[in-house]
């Protein structure tokens, strides 16, 4: 700690560090220090780094200024720095390079100023030539059964490329190699088995079918089988809010998942659930976007009067306690030239 002492080298008296006046101190420490030359590979393809064996995405800071402050050693009594880095030829592979800045030592701000050369090497990294040699783990392959499923596809395709993107911004390694049209649906080639799982499973999900998976040798790799994986989700005919004619009676579908179905019955309004094997023999009476709206002539008991969307004829209908027959006008489907009260498609 500094006290008021003589200085050992030149004699003035004052503040002194480690016996030395400032000045002295300064001539007989070096403050920071930066190799001659500093060596970096970059990937030519996405910019990431390595560092010894492994290769390290971009961050906020430019690669090149964090090879260089990495490379720079300060004096073991430095308490802080806040150095600048000034590639003279950003341009170039080969480049001389400035450091310039402040460091804090012994409560003494001091200035610093080094200079060395910075080679970069350019190169490929595991990840970026994976993603140009297709690698993949995984293919998981989604098929429609209708146009209703085809019109679906670009949708899929979306949501897909969504997932992928999400995971890929926490793990580089996550991508897809390719993305194939085929008979009856897509292909997604990825380089990830869990991610192929987890989009499988959120396909499942959404559109209340389960999903199959496989897996098939194709070589050994360490002494051990290596295994791709395929993931398949079949798009079924049915979606939420459309109403089917199932075992049971005739329902309007509330929510599908890869357990079953929640429903309303469509003549009384109640809420069950519908097992898979409940719906096996299910069929689509009236899809969600074929619903439309009936205006209400008048109001009885149990049932309300409809002018036909169609035929302007007006009709007697009987309502579900569920439905609210308040306003000027209520949803129905027309089945077989049958009008059926049901519940507006949820639009959140």
């Amino acid at each position: 700690m500094a006290s008021e002492q003589f200085c050992i080298e030149c004699g003035a008296r004052g503040e002194v560090f480690d016996n030395l006046c400032w000045s002295c101190y300064r001539d007989r420490n070096v403050l920071a220090t930066v190799p001659e030359v500093i060596h970096l590979t970059l990937c030519g393809a996405c910019g990431a780094r390595l560092k010894g064996k492994s290769w390290h995405p971009q961050g906020n800071r430019p690669p090149e200024d964090e090879a260089v402050l990495e490379s720079v050693t300060l004096h073991r009594d430095v308490s802080s720095s806040s150095l600048k880095v000034e590639i003279l030829d950003p341009e170039e592979l080969k480049s001389k390079v400035l450091v310039k800045g402040t460091v804090e030592i012994h409560g003494i701000r001091a200035d610093v100023e080094l200079d060395t050369e910075l080679r970069i090497k350019m190169a490929r990294c595991s990840v970026c030539s994976r993603e140009a040699g297709n690698y993949f783990e995984a293919i998981l392959q989604v098929r429609h059964s209708d146009d209703r499923g085809k019109r679906d596809m670009d949708r899929v395709r979306e949501r897909v490329e969504d997932h992928v993107g999400n995971t890929r911004s926490r793990d580089r390694n996550v991508f897809i190699s390719k993305t194939e049209s085929v008979r009856g649906g897509l292909d997604f080639y990825l380089s990830s088995k869990s991610e192929g799982r987890s989009i499988a499973k959120e396909l499942s999900l959404s559109y209340g079918v389960r999903f199959k998976e496989s897996a098939s040798l194709v070589g050994r790799r360490n002494g051990e089988d290596m295994y791709r994986n395929t993931f398949s989700v079949r798009l079924p005919p049915f979606r939420n809010w459309d109403l089917v004619s199932a075992e049971k009676g005739l329902f309007q579908i509330i929510r599908m998942d890869h357990n079953g179905w929640t429903v309303r019955d469509a003549i009384s309004g109640e809420r069950r659930t519908l097992s898979h094997r409940d719906t096996q023999s299910a069929r689509v009476m009236c899809i969600k976007e074929d619903f439309v709206d009936a205006v209400v002539v008048s109001r009885g008991e149990g049932e309300v009067q409809l002018l036909h969307p169609s035929s302007f004829k007006t009709l007697s209908v009987k309502v579900a306690g569920d439905l609210d027959v308040d306003n000027e006008s209520i949803t129905v489907a027309d089945v077989e030239g049958e009008l059926i009260p049901v519940q507006p498609p949820d639009r959140g």
